[in-house]
């Protein structure tokens, strides 16, 4: 009334009504937009990854080889495998919430806004998804029932949405689009193996404790993904002492991940034979071997028939190798990890390590790992040799070690000379320039390759040798070579860990004297009897430490062939 008292809105809309009523709407518009949301990068990001590697393949035609990170990202392929991840990971979990709530008897139906989006996306979008997507599912469920009901949610998901892109008219020409491109070829063989391999991972880091807790699963530049992380218990690395836990050992990794009976040598024959197998028994086709390389690929014809083939398949067959896989490679792919160190193996560099170190001259020596990473190595070395046992139990004090004790071991050893007696341990210094961003777990100094040499050379400002410099080298960058560095710094020798010869670590040739590799001025290999290597014309030998690299784990070894080995490059005249 005009003139009369104010009008209070709360008489007629109470604040809590209001406040009630609009978090209703703001929960339901957040719902819609998610669901939304989620449905479209389901339908998006396959077909940005299909559409985006013909592209590509079209645009290189004739130089698909081409690693051309650029382009990717300008044909949105890293943001597509992205969403596709995502999605996977998201539609696994959903499978086992429903799976949960059916053992449970808890049957939750949909709510009303999830069901009329569920409707009008079937009704007006559905359609407009990849035909081979749903045709492809049809026949997997048809006929491979009982394969599918062992396969994890996850694994299940990523082939509804993965083979369609990898194969949308199953035939070898959808095939020949990607097969080359290697950035891809690894984030696919990751995905493939982390999605196949999730739970055993997950029981293998909550069986053993030694597994989980070790150091070499700390954070580098991420850690595992939730779905393997979530219900895996102490992941802590250090005892109530600050110290780092143990290694594990090599029977913990062959228990934890079924790699009893792994074949531990080298055998590039080996991992080529299932690719064969399927090029020439399935596909009607054959293996070539790529000149001046120990590469096989399958040649196929274009027009032949894929639909026979399973996701595993069809990644074995153009290179993925993921057949002979297990757990172990799963998790070494997800956290990036090379070398997997185990008690074993550093015990025995240790020792070995030792023992050059007494066959060289009386002054001290000196270890020096060039592109250490994260330390790891290094601070187990040391541990190890503040334990070590010398000369009737007696330890010595060593420069760089330090914290040694005294008296240890009342256990007799056989007498040594004078000149061993009176020699200390060799000192063992971590260096990395910090490129990778990997984060530190031990002390490392943050020194270049040219910086480390010069600081830690043998020589000093006369001339005259003070010390005896070894280099330890694990996993050198690919097609990268630092050992003319080394040779040149006037190392006396220089171990190289990783694959050697045709891998991934350093130049086949000038790295390791792989004369299939050798270039002359046509670009082409040429290898013979009375060529000399590199690493010969400085005046070293190669010695293949064959008992250290039996006791080696790296993330590309499989049950038919191990891949990484210790090498030992020496300067020939000059052990006493």
């Amino acid at each position: 009334l005009k003139g009369g008292p104010p009008i209070n809105p709360s008489c007629f809309f109470p604040a809590d009504l209001i406040r009630h009523t609009t978090t209703y709407y703001i929960h339901a518009v957040d719902m819609l937009l998610s669901t939304a949301a989620t449905k479209l990068n389901r339908f998006i990001a396959p077909a940005i990854l299909k559409h985006g590697l013909t592209l590509r393949f079209v645009l290189l035609r004739g130089q698909i080889h081409r690693d051309t990170p650029t382009l990717d990202n300008f044909l949105l392929l890293p943001l597509a495998q992205t969403l596709l991840s995502l999605e996977v990971q998201a539609i696994a979990k959903e499978e086992r919430e429903e799976e949960n709530n059916r053992l449970e008897n808890k049957n939750q139906e949909k709510s009303a806004l999830d069901q009329w989006f569920d409707d009008i996306w079937e009704k007006y979008l559905e359609r407009l998804s990849p035909p081979a997507l749903e045709e492809q599912k049809e026949v997997r469920d048809n006929d491979n029932e009982n394969a599918n009901a062992n396969k994890t949610p996850r694994l299940r998901a990523l082939e509804r949405f993965i083979t369609p892109v990898l194969n949308p008219t199953q035939e070898w020409s959808d095939i020949e689009r990607w097969r080359y491109h290697s950035r891809f070829i690894k984030w696919l063989r990751s995905e493939y193996l982390i999605c196949k391999y999730e739970d055993d991972i997950r029981t293998a880091l909550s069986t053993h404790s030694k597994l989980r807790v070790t150091p070499l699963l700390m954070q580098n530049q991420h850690w595992m993904k939730e779905t393997i992380r979530k219900n895996v218990r102490g992941t802590t690395t250090t005892n109530n002492k600050g110290e780092f836990a143990p290694l594990p050992s090599g029977s913990i990794l062959d228990q934890a991940f079924g790699m009893k009976g792994w074949n531990k040598s080298k055998s590039v024959s080996n991992e080529y034979t299932h690719m064969g197998e399927i090029a020439k028994n399935k596909l009607n086709g054959d293996m070539l071997s790529i000149p001046g390389s120990t590469v096989q690929l399958a040649t196929i014809p274009y027009e032949t028939s894929t639909a026979e083939l399973s996701l595993e398949e069809i990644l074995e067959v153009t290179g993925c190798h993921v057949s002979s896989c297990s757990a172990f490679n799963a998790l070494c792919d997800e956290l990036e990890i090379y070398e997997f160190w185990t008690e074993e193996y550093v015990q025995s560099l240790t020792s070995y390590l030792v023992d050059r170190s007494k066959e060289y001259d009386s002054i001290p020596t000196v270890v020096v790992d060039i592109g250490a990473g994260d330390g790891t190595l290094v601070h187990f070395l040391n541990a190890n040799l503040s334990e070590y046992v010398y000369n009737s139990g007696v330890l010595l004090s060593s420069p760089g070690v330090g914290g040694l004790k005294k008296g240890l071991g009342k256990k007799k050893k056989k007498k040594k000379s004078a000149t061993s007696r009176n020699k200390p341990l060799p000192t063992i210094i971590a260096t990395d320039n910090g490129d990778w961003r990997i984060n530190p777990k031990a002390p490392v100094e943050q020194l270049s390759v040219k910086e480390a040499l010069k600081k830690y050379s043998p020589f000093d400002e006369n001339g005259i040798r003070k010390h005896q410099l070894v280099i330890l080298c694990s996993w050198m960058p690919m097609g990268i070579d630092w050992t003319e560095k080394f040779r040149a710094a006037g190392v006396d020798e220089y171990i190289l860990i990783g694959e050697c010869d045709d891998g991934n670590c350093g130049h086949n040739w000038l790295s390791f004297g792989n004369g299939d590799f050798r270039h002359d001025e046509g670009g082409e290999d040429i290898a013979d009897a009375n060529m000399i290597r590199p690493y010969e014309a400085d005046g070293f030998e190669r010695i293949d430490v064959e008992d250290l690299s039996l006791l080696q784990y790296s993330k590309f070894d499989s049950k038919v062939s191990g891949t990484s080995k210790t090498i030992s490059f020496r300067r020939t005249g000059r052990m006493k």
